[in-house]
């Protein structure tokens, strides 16, 4: 299969050393992927697919206790938003990868309020480290930032031991 160090011409935008291995949906990847075509797989649709995979196991769960652990593709690198969400930001891909999350964060809180459980349910919305810009992709997520600090007033970030690094955003909602 094509891979990013051989074939640039084939990707959507640049990446690293690491993550220039075989392309899928015009994004080089880590690592090799061989076989079919059959699992290959389109990142812009990642946040409607789950979000509703979600959607659907809370609709058929709401009986009784369940658990939910949805994660994010959409702020990790390859930031690929849905087409809809392009352009929603003045960050470029960073920013309309956040405007994605926040609406299918909301989408779910939606349906959790619309199906009656909002006051039977804890929801905690959190990450597994600090901020980063430059993971892998040249998306130029550094250069759009504007105004914005990810880190707040904390200096470091992602890979670091320093308070953006390790301070992680948390919300708790429950009624």
């Amino acid at each position: 299969m094509p891979t990013g160090y051989e074939n640039p011409e084939l990707l959507r935008y640049k990446a690293d050393g690491q993550h220039n291995k075989t392309i899928v949906n015009g994004v080089s990847r880590i690592g090799h992927m061989d076989g079919g075509t059959a699992a290959h797989w389109v990142d812009e649709d990642f946040a409607e697919v789950f979000t509703e995979k979600s959607i659907d196991f809370i609709r058929k769960n709401k009986a009784k206790p369940f658990f939910l652990f949805k994660s994010f593709h959409d702020i990790h690198v390859p930031r690929m938003p849905h087409p809809r969400f392009k352009g929603k930001s003045t960050m470029g891909p960073r920013g309309d990868a956040i405007a994605q999350m926040d609406w299918i964060t909301g989408r779910i809180i939606k349906e959790i309020e619309y199906l009656g459980l909002a006051e039977n349910t804890l929801i905690i919305f959190t990450s597994d480290n600090g901020p980063v810009l430059f993971d892998g992709y040249f998306d130029d997520a550094a250069n759009m930032l504007g105004d914005h600090k990810p880190g707040g007033p904390f200096s470091g970030g992602k890979y670091s031991r320093l308070e953006a690094g390790t301070r992680v955003p948390t919300l708790v909602y429950w009624l």
